[in-house]
């Protein structure tokens, strides 16, 4: 009876530890990872509103490769700092930036929200970086309010792309992440994320 209850608890201990490493993403091997983060939205744009329901990676060659969104809704109280806003594996080459489809967006007024005119395309962020077998890269955006709104009645996602500038060794921090299997380095002194290692 001990050796059959020893038994029984050796399985559930170990169906456990397999239910726990199977939530890990697995490690890169062929392909590589965008991971893409958005600066807080600027001050001019307290009264936009608005949804991305895609993003991908387009390739040199055209094809894209669509990223999992982390933030979808966009305001001001809602990325008032930098945000994770979506990621994603794709196969390694060169690439010439990030396309956004907009879902809505709205401006809010003194007498409501008024909905603007949005892109029926996605819309593409110009910026030519490579991704790398085994390796993730690290892109941030930040929003430009007079380009995106447009004659007051129109939205187009204008981000601007940047690759992060890493900071002085003394000022770099590093977290690891369990789940997503990666270690986020940060600048301690601007408290922003400047790249992830795979």
């Amino acid at each position: 009876m001990r050796r059959i209850c020893f038994l029984l608890i050796t399985v559930v201990f170990l169906s456990g530890c397999y239910a726990t490493s199977a939530r890990v993403k697995p490690p890169l091997t062929e392909e590589g990872e965008v991971v893409l983060y958005v600066r807080p939205l600027p001050g001019e744009a307290e009264q936009l509103i608005f949804a991305i329901s895609e993003i991908t990676a387009r390739r040199g060659d055209g094809a894209e490769f669509p990223l999992t969104l982390a933030v979808s809704e966009f305001s001001t109280s809602a990325v008032n700092r930098q945000r994770l806003v979506a990621s994603g594996i794709v196969p390694p080459g060169l690439y010439t930036g990030l396309a956004f489809r907009v879902k809505d967006a709205f401006l809010a007024g003194e007498e409501g929200e008024s909905a603007l005119l949005v892109p029926e395309q996605p819309q593409l962020s110009p910026l030519s970086f490579e991704v790398r077998k085994g390796r993730a890269i690290v892109l941030e955006g930040a929003l430009r309010p007079k380009e995106a709104i447009r004659g007051g009645f129109s939205f187009f996602p204008a981000f601007s792309l940047v690759r992060p500038e890493l900071p002085i060794t003394a000022l770099m921090g590093y977290v690891a992440n369990y789940g997503s299997n990666d270690i986020t380095v940060f600048d301690k002194k601007a408290g922003r994320v400047v790249d992830v290692i795979a």
